[in-house]
């Protein structure tokens, strides 16, 4: 598997430490990605990454379990196809209650994060450089709207 480079550049400009280590989930209906993420010279690199059938599990934490804690994350991030409310997500296409305490607790990590996967999109965006953003089709300029 060849290491996929991701730059770190948050709107607030927050660099992260070198060696930090983010355990990173996308929950949906039919499927869940999962990887594990290093901080090396603000780039994130993946270290290690799988995707799971989500029907076919219980819980977010059964698949964390399975993708393995070793090394553990310094923290978990994970993005939700629904509403999150108080650190709590009720899936919306899959009967799961995604919690951040739960998660915390059952894999020993302080440092949970939960939130929608639009939002987490947004920060996607929010990671591109210049050479990430290809033209597909030029098109033509409409002064008069999109």
């Amino acid at each position: 598997m060849s290491t996929s480079i991701i730059p770190i550049a948050f709107p607030n400009k927050v660099l992260l430490p070198n060696g930090l280590t983010i355990l990173a989930a996308d929950i949906g209906g039919t499927k869940t990605d999962i990887a594990l993420f290093e901080v090396r010279h603000d780039r994130f690199f993946i270290l290690r990454e799988k995707r799971y059938e989500s029907k076919d599990w219980q819980s977010i934490v059964a698949i964390i379990e399975d993708f393995g804690l070793d090394p553990k994350p310094d923290r978990i991030s994970v993005s939700v196809a629904g509403p999150v409310s108080d650190g709590v997500a009720k899936m919306t296409n899959l009967d799961w209650v995604v919690d951040l305490r739960e998660i915390a607790g059952q894999c020993r990590v302080d440092q949970v994060f939960l939130l929608n996967d639009l939002e987490a999109n947004a920060y996607g965006l929010a990671a591109l450089v210049e050479s990430d953003i290809k033209v597909v089709h030029a098109g033509k300029e409409n002064k008069n709207g999109n």
